[in-house]
């Protein structure tokens, strides 16, 4: 059964907490803003075209191939609970760490629970504040931690809500070859003015990736943050991505897979 489409938060709750990895020094290359050519950016220097009627039809496109717009608020605002195991793979350290979870979502709202070294840890964001729970302890995460959480959120797939809405401000890149299909490149202005990019199967219409310009959770450097989609499943009447892989810039920081979901 597909994760949620926010697990990239599992990492990222983590890693934002008091219980973060060891750290160890950082070679200078770490913390270059490099953008990979594997990494398969949208470079600016790409037509962008702004004709809204032709990036409109191609969202259109998009939320009913991922089950129609109210199919999909219904899914993410109600609330579901799925279950699974994260992979993490360190930036700095270039250690992999593998924890099983479960994760309430319900909109821009999450908690998640594992087992973090033989103890429950418990991480969540309200919308506002995020926040992190082990043995009887709750601390609260520093205020640029929350700010990066929401900037992830606002660049997430639950973008796709906003899609249709009349101000939203839409665009069309060139199409591009992605892993061997041809992708639509739909760009998308999320609510913090930043722009999301959207690389749309142009025959499925589900997003096979979705890039913005963000930070390094653990490093805390400009990169090109990258989410790619894999093994789309039905559930409640939408479609959702089984696995999901981030990427900072080039280097792949999480893998996301689900056992189980309910909704």
């Amino acid at each position: 059964m597909p994760p949620s489409k926010n697990c990239f938060l599992l990492l990222l709750l983590l890693a934002q907490t008091q219980f973060a990895f060891a750290v160890e020094s950082v070679p200078d290359s770490a913390v270059k803003n490099s953008f990979a050519p594997n990494a398969q950016s949208v470079s600016t220097n790409q037509n962008l075209t702004k004709d809204r009627a032709k990036a409109l039809a191609l969202a259109k496109l998009v939320v009913e191939a991922n089950g129609g717009l109210a199919n999909l608020k219904k899914f993410d605002h109600e609330g579901y609970r799925v279950s699974g195991v994260i992979r993490h793979f360190s930036s700095m350290s270039g250690s992999e760490n593998t924890f099983d979870f479960v994760s309430d979502v319900m909109g821009n709202k999450q908690k998640i629970t594992m087992d973090f070294m033989g103890q429950e840890l418990v991480t969540g964001f309200d919308g506002k504040i995020c926040w992190s729970k082990q043995d009887n302890n709750v601390l609260p995460a520093d205020p640029l931690a929350s700010l990066r959480i929401k900037e992830e959120i606002d660049h997430s797939l639950l973008i796709l809500e906003q899609l249709l809405e009349p101000d939203r401000e839409l665009g069309l890149l060139e199409a591009v070859d992605f892993k061997g299909k041809k992708c639509d490149i739909l760009l998308v202005k999320a609510d913090d003015g930043k722009d999301t990019r959207l690389f749309i199967d142009s025959k499925t219409h589900l997003v096979l990736r979705s890039e913005f310009e963000g930070n390094d959770q653990e490093q805390g450097t400009p990169c090109l943050k990258g989410y790619e989609y894999f093994n789309y499943k039905t559930v409640s009447g939408t479609k959702q991505p089984s696995r999901v892989v981030e990427y900072s810039d080039q280097k792949k920081s999480f893998r996301c897979n689900s056992q189980n979901i309910r909704h």
